[in-house]
């Protein structure tokens, strides 16, 4: 990765730049797929070995997108307040 920014920082060749890129996708994908591989030996040893409460948190943990909380409180007046200093000094 190191490499691929060095090449691209000193402007060299297109060619250099984007076979440093492709290698660095490919590793990634590969550390990803093992990552999964890694989680899904876990499931199964977790079912295996009747824990099925640590198989589905690991599952969960996979399976659902980040959901950011969002702060909105209404003053008195019924007008949303979004910002946190606004939310503070009601």
């Amino acid at each position: 990765m190191q490499e691929r920014r060095i090449a691209k920082s000193k402007g060299q060749h297109h060619e250099d730049y984007k076979k440093k890129a492709r290698e660095v996708k490919q590793i990634i994908r590969r550390n990803k797929k093992k990552y999964i591989e890694d989680k899904c030996e876990q499931i199964e040893n977790n079912f295996s070995k009747n824990r099925s409460r640590d198989a589905y948190n690991i599952i969960k943990s996979l399976t659902k997108t980040f959901q950011p909380k969002s702060v909105v409180i209404k003053d008195e007046n019924g007008n949303v307040l979004t910002e946190s200093r606004q939310i503070l000094d009601r």
